[in-house]
């Protein structure tokens, strides 16, 4: 990637733009008197433009934004300089859709009619791809949306596990993504999940405060784009910069690209379009890897062998991912158990001074 070495860019400001969605939206909240921030009913306003739109920033990697930077007249001398200026327009598109949704006082306003999907294109076929908060927590109508979302579509994948949270169609083939990681990410994603208490807190806090069914909800009204980020990043560049630095793909990224890698097979064999029903944190990024494609050679021959599988022998196929689903438990449940254990200590320490025993 190239950058000018002339002079730091100047404060152009945006030429004026024909009026569309995204510029209505823009309006809307620099006149909004909600706090985007404190979600107050304070006069504080945006005071800021972006100077890409939020389609611009999560469509493209590094270099073409760099170069649409350019065409409006901002041009950088370094990549840190570009990174800053993407994070700065991120975030007040962010803001911007913080407002929207503070502006929504009930419930049923956190939920729309209809789901709009991301939709990648994979060699003539449609893989549209469904994001979801998977949890106990979530209302009947937030789960009833996906529902009547994914079975419009001849084939429908899923996350491994969403079953326990979503009515599923009957007709759907699973993922078998957890097949992607190693098995001592068992023990850390449990030891993780008791350590810090989101594993046994999460359910019992969703259940006692309304505050996160509405989290929940109001996530179907977010955009996808937004959803995902890395250190305030749209998700893409932050992958992209990952890869650059060396640093190595996490599990969840792992289980992505498998699933992105499964659709595609699964897509090319069936020859139809096909539904992609995962959670948000996997959406943006089985986008990216169906986009840019997946450089682990171990996760695109194991994608596509279950992918064939699953359509040439389905019986096998459900044994390989009843194989992967149990093969980790006990590994996790004492990843948990360790995580917790620091916890217990504490409690029972503060019994001891508090009754005596």
């Amino acid at each position: 990637m190239q950058f000018d070495n002339s002079p730091e860019h100047s404060d152009k400001t945006l030429a004026a733009r024909k009026p569309d969605l995204e510029e209505t939206r823009i309006q809307s909240a620099l006149t909004s008197d909600v706090d985007p921030i404190l979600n107050s009913s304070s006069a504080t306003k945006l005071d800021l433009r972006p100077v890409l739109s939020l389609n611009e920033l999560s469509e493209n990697r590094l270099a073409d934004l760099s170069s649409l930077y350019k065409a409006k007249g901002y041009e950088f001398k370094s990549l840190d300089e570009l990174v800053s200026q993407i994070r700065s327009d991120w975030k007040i598109h962010q803001e911007i859709e913080h407002t929207e949704l503070s502006a929504s006082n009930s419930l049923q306003d956190g939920v729309t009619e209809k789901l709009i999907p991301i939709v990648v294109d994979c060699a003539g076929h449609k893989v549209s791809i469904f994001g979801a908060c998977h949890s106990w927590t979530s209302g009947r109508e937030y789960h009833a949306l996906f529902h009547r979302a994914i079975t419009e579509y001849p084939s429908v994948l899923t996350e491994q596990g969403m079953g326990m949270f979503f009515r599923l169609p009957k007709e759907r083939v699973m993922y078998a993504d957890w097949s992607a990681i190693k098995i001592r990410e068992y023990f850390t994603t449990g030891f993780m999940s008791g350590f810090d208490l989101r594993g046994p807190l999460s359910l019992v806090s969703g259940m006692l405060l309304p505050f996160q069914r509405r989290e929940d909800e109001q996530s179907t009204k977010r955009s996808w784009n937004l959803m995902n980020e890395t250190a305030g990043l749209p998700d893409q560049i932050a992958r992209e910069i990952q890869v650059s630095e060396g640093i190595p793909l996490d599990f969840i990224q792992r289980r992505s690209q498998y699933m992105a890698e499964f659709s595609r097979n699964w897509a090319s064999l069936k020859k139809s379009d096909c539904a992609v029903f995962v959670g948000g944190l996997h959406a943006t990024e089985v986008r990216d890897y169906l986009r840019y494609g997946v450089d682990d050679p171990r996760i695109q021959k194991l994608a596509a062998d279950h992918a064939r599988m699953a359509i040439e022998n389905p019986l096998m196929y459900h044994a390989v991912y009843a194989y992967h689903s149990f093969k980790g438990l006990p590994v996790a449940i004492a990843g948990l158990a360790a995580g917790l254990t620091p916890w217990v200590s504490i409690a029972y320490g503060i019994r001891r001074l508090a009754f005596g025993f």
